[in-house]
């Protein structure tokens, strides 16, 4: 720990005495009305109960030595400090603690052994160092930084520098129990017995001798001393001047000072051994509320605060009291009130849930239902109206008025529409608005006169009535009615809320115009220029069941929830209204030394603000009495500062991760004091938390905080009183962390705090491994592509190479047929003719040499298309339409047809794989073979037409024709024609119809067949 500071001049002295006290909230000799206290136990991390030491470092934070050991304290969270890792420190318990001027941690451990902590460093002063092993009562200071200490039995021990020297009881020092004090100046006060005066260079030099003991003493603030005895509180000038400023109140059992100290403000606190702590200020003495009458020490801290040390009741923060509770003890007839007003003169009225009606008076509260004329019944709402009259609305017996006495005004004679009142809404001395109890109407008595207004059936209670600056009135009902009357004419403006009607608890009107409405469990709700609005706790709403609602005057509006009081400002309402903002809603209760403050509903009106500016609320413990001139106005904002950053909840950065007294399991953390820590993250996180606190003591439930990753967030996070703030797996990049924290008066720190860090990538998301697996990868491509290249080209080179050779064989085979075969048969065909020759047969039929010769030169022509089909130098578009051209001419001249041909000029010289060329051949045969055959056609048209997606070619005759739709029995050859050009991937469509001829269509696709 570097730096740190005093929180003044404690007063430290010798005590032998410990009583055993008691553990009541206030001691039972007087109450104090004015001083909060609120209480930290073991229950909310406080080490232990007995609190020997308090103050607070340069850094804010508050520093407690307890019975239990050391712990750092930011107003919400304890940090405790062991200790015993230290050498000649015995436990953990701390005797004393003191923070001197230079900034060094003085501790008193258990069975003597002191730890001074100064920086990173820590030492212990212990019996080797010439300290004796007696108890440790406390340490005070010179100007010069020589620490003393004092110890139970009243030795003393002085560390200079290296230098430690012990004060024996006997040595030097005037007899009885030892006090001592630094003032201003830096120069060190001492009392024992009934003499004090001042310590220099290691002497006491006596100033001045009493006529009694010295329990205690104090240096003033204004110059000067404080000292007490058992029977006064005393004031000098430090030499013979004396003044008794104060005797001590009478009590049962004698008031024993142990400590003394004055605040910021001149007030002289005075801490007892058994009697607990007492205020003088102004010349009135006071006992201020505490957990436990022994207080063992006392400190303040920078805003003011006063906190006192007790001896089994924990740590204790004393502040002005800004909310009371008014209950049976201050005079209630009853805890639980149900509707409050205040009259002309300035004196509350109020109704119980048990039907009683009391008034405020000088000397406490006065049952009037207790009265004798009290004119009866049991009381349900009160209202005063500004002529100085007093409006009380009964169970069963109508309403009265009181103005010095009582006068039923209505009843059934009179017009009253119930006699069981449940609500009154006053709006002036002759006009008052009544809501029944059992009946759904309302009516407005003006005048004398009643005028009734009926509300739908079946209409629940009427909770709430109010007055808008329009002088309009607003009543809410139990099933969530929202009613409006401008003049005479009664308006529905209920609202839906997630598509249901909820309960309306209460209604307040703004002068702005606005009406709020307070729903049970649906949040607030805003009329305002015919607008509806709504805030729920999820925009910061301190809760969402709203019961009582008052504004305050000075910007702000009050409400009374089912959890307690809360207040918010307009200007942060109206903001969320709009979306534009986020509600900063501060609560209020056990920060105050109060319980939770659930407030009541069910008639009107409620929440009052009285004439001095005080704010009531009633609730079911009683009358909640908010005094918001003594809200908290801190003179700047708190420090804010980023404790820890862990990964995975493992640490990685610590605030002060170098104070010594930290027992870190591993590695020291990097520290996060200096703000200069920037972190590399691991990849592959979980997730990253950030804790952070504000070192405000004022009210730290009520300090707001909102966050911002910048990198990650595109804005402010609002965390509302929560401390930490986590991230799930953040991605690779350079962040800063910020966060800013607000108090319970609005006063924000907007620099805040702040860490920078960066997320390491993962290898793959690495910019050089991005850049290498770019250019691998391309590498890779090209290395594939060429690779797929190269063997697509080896693989075309192998099918060329055996189309090649397939041609070559084919050629082969074509040239060996025509040059062998072709020549055996045509050799056989002369042969028969010469054979035919030398029979010399005459006859008219052929004979058999006749019809062998015939046959074989039919051989050869079929064996010529054998040719032509497989010879490869065939393989083009343009031999198959020549070759099927000229047979078509051939064949047909034979049969005596006329044939026509529309073939394209020129042919395009395209290859044709062969089996497509043949199939196509054959198609176009078997259609000529046809037409000669079975059509007995004169006239034959074959065409042929390039296209870009393939060959069509037509084969069209004049002949008989027949029923292409039918089925015809052995007609192979058009089933094999279609099967042909389905083998190529194309199409033979064959049209006909008796006596109109036929027309067979062809067609062939490039793609299919790699044209």
């Amino acid at each position: 720990m570097r730096a740190a500071g005093t929180m003044g001049a404690l007063l430290l002295w010798v005590a032998t005495l410990r009583a055993d006290a008691g553990r009541e909230l206030v001691p039972p000799e007087s109450h104090g009305p004015d001083w909060a206290a609120r209480v930290w136990q073991t229950d909310e991390g406080l080490p232990d109960n007995t609190v020997y030491g308090l103050g607070q470092s340069a850094d804010g934070y508050l520093w407690v030595a307890t019975h239990g050991g050391l712990a750092r304290f930011d107003g919400v969270r304890f940090q405790e400090f062991s200790l015993t890792h230290l050498s000649g420190v015995p436990n953990r318990v701390v005797r004393a603690l003191y923070l001197d001027r230079g900034g060094r941690l003085w501790l008193g451990m258990d069975r003597g052994p002191v730890v001074c902590v100064e920086g990173g460093t820590v030492r212990v002063y212990g019996a080797q160092e010439g300290l004796p092993d007696l108890r440790i009562e406390g340490f005070a200071e010179e100007s010069d930084g020589t620490v003393w200490i004092l110890y139970a039995n009243g030795e003393l021990a002085r560390i200079r520098g290296p230098q430690i020297r012990r004060y024996p009881t006997a040595a030097g020092t005037p007899g009885g129990r030892v006090g001592l004090s630094s003032d201003r100046e830096g120069r060190l006060w001492f009392a024992r017995g009934r003499q004090w005066g001042l310590v220099r260079d290691g002497r006491f030099e006596v100033r001045h001798e009493g006529d009694e003991p010295i329990a205690c003493l104090a240096a003033a603030r204004a110059g000067g001393l404080w000292l007490a005895t058992a029977t006064r509180l005393l004031w000098s000038d430090g030499t013979n001047t004396v003044r008794e400023v104060l005797r001590w109140p009478d009590s049962s059992r004698p008031v024993q000072p142990r400590l003394l100290w004055e605040d910021q403000t001149g007030g002289v606190w005075v801490g007892t051994a058994a009697h607990g702590l007492g205020r003088f200020e102004g010349g009135r003495f006071g006992w201020v509320p505490t957990s436990h009458r022994e207080i063992l020490c006392l400190a303040e801290d920078r805003e003011g605060n006063l906190w006192a040390g007790t001896g089994g009741g924990g740590l204790n923060r004393l502040r002005p009291r800004r909310i009371e509770l008014w209950s049976t003890a201050q005079g209630l007839p009853f805890e639980s009130v149900r509707t409050v007003c205040e009259d002309t003169n300035g004196r509350l009225w109020i109704t119980t849930m048990n039907g009683q009606l009391a008034r405020e008076g000088s000397t406490g509260w006065e049952d009037w239902t207790a009265r004798a004329d009290w004119p009866g019944g049991a009381a349900v709402c009160v209202a005063a109206d500004p002529s100085g009259g007093v409006w009380v609305g009964t169970r069963e017996r109508g309403l009265y008025r009181w103005n010095g006495s009582w006068i039923r005004l209505l009843g059934r004679r009179e017009g009253l529409a119930d006699l069981s009142i449940r609500s009154l809404c006053v709006v002036g001395p002759e006009e008052v608005w009544i809501a029944a109890a059992t009946r759904p109407v309302i009516q407005r008595w003006k005048e004398g006169k009643c005028l009734t207004f009926e509300l739908p059936a079946g209409t629940r209670s009427i909770r709430a009535m109010t007055v808008d600056a329009a002088g309009d009135v607003w009543v809410g009902t139990a099933d969530g009615l929202l009613l409006r009357v401008t003049g005479d004419t009664l308006r529905n403006e209920t609202v839906l809320v997630d598509g249901r009607t909820p309960s309306i608890r209460a209604l307040h009107a703004t002068p702005d115009g606005a009406v709020w409405v307070g729903y049970a469990g649906y949040g607030l709700g805003r009329w305002w220029s015919g607008r509806w609005m709504r805030l729920t706790s999820a925009q910061g709403l301190g809760e969402d069941y709203i019961s009582q609602i008052v504004a305050d005057g000075e910007g702000r509006l009050w409400f009374g929830g089912n959890r307690g009081v809360f207040q918010a400002t307009l200007a942060d309402l109206n903001a969320a209204a709009h979306g534009t903002g986020y509600v900063h809603s501060i609560s209020y209760g056990r920060g105050e030394g109060l319980p939770a403050l659930p407030a009541t509903y069910d008639s009107a009106p409620g929440a009052v603000r009285r004439g001095d500016g005080r704010l009531v609320i009633p609730t079911r413990l009683g009358l909640a009495v908010i005094h918001p001139g003594a809200l908290a106005s801190e003179a700047g904002p708190p420090p804010v500062v980023v404790e820890r950053v862990a990964v995975d909840d493992q640490t990685v950065a610590l605030y002060d991760s170098r104070f010594p007294l930290w027992n870190h399991p591993g590695p020291v953390p990097p520290d996060l004091r200096d703000g200069r820590w920037e972190g590399r993250l691991p990849p592959g996180h979980r997730k990253v938390e950030f804790e952070f606190t504000a070192l405000t003591y004022a009210a730290p439930e009520n300090v707001h905080f909102r966050y911002r990753l910048d990198g990650f967030d595109e804005a402010w996070v609002e965390a509302g009183a929560r401390r930490v703030a986590s991230y799930p797996r953040l991605p690779p990049g350079r962040y800063r962390f910020r966060v800013m924290a607000g108090t319970a008066a609005g006063v924000w720190n907007e620099a805040g705090a702040g860490v920078s860090f960066a997320v390491q990538p993962f290898l793959w998301q690495t910019w050089w491994f991005r850049l290498s697996a770019g250019a691998a990868f391309t590498l890779g491509v090209v290395a594939v592509v060429r690779w797929v290249s190269f063997r697509r080209l080896r693989h075309r080179l192998r099918l060329l190479e055996q189309q090649a050779a397939l041609q070559r064989e084919r050629a082969r085979i074509a040239k060996d047929i025509h040059d062998d075969v072709g020549a055996c048969l045509t050799q056989i065909a002369l042969l028969c003719d010469l054979a035919q020759q030398g029979t010399g047969a005459c006859s008219a039929a052929p004979g058999p040499w006749e019809k062998i010769a015939a046959t074989a030169r039919q051989a050869v022509k079929s064996l010529d298309e054998i040719v032509w089909a497989v010879n490869p130098r065939n393989d083009t578009l343009a031999q198959m339409i020549d070759y099927a051209g000229q047979f078509a001419l051939d064949y047909l001249r034979l049969a005596g047809i006329r044939c026509r041909l529309d073939l394209p000029e020129p042919t395009p010289d395209q290859p044709m794989p062969s089996d497509v060329r043949h199939n196509c051949f054959l198609v176009v045969k078997e259609a000529l073979h046809n037409i000669v055959k079975h059509a007995g056609a004169t006239e034959v048209w074959l065409r042929a037409r390039v296209e870009d997606g393939g060959l069509r070619m037509e084969i069209e005759d004049n002949g008989t024709g027949f029923d292409a739709a039918a089925r015809v029995p052995g007609a192979d050859g058009l089933r094999n024609m279609r099967q042909r050009m389905a083998d190529v991937g194309g199409k033979c469509v064959i049209e006909s119809h008796p006596g109109s001829g036929t027309r067979v269509r062809l067609f062939v696709p490039w793609q299919r067949n790699g044209v």
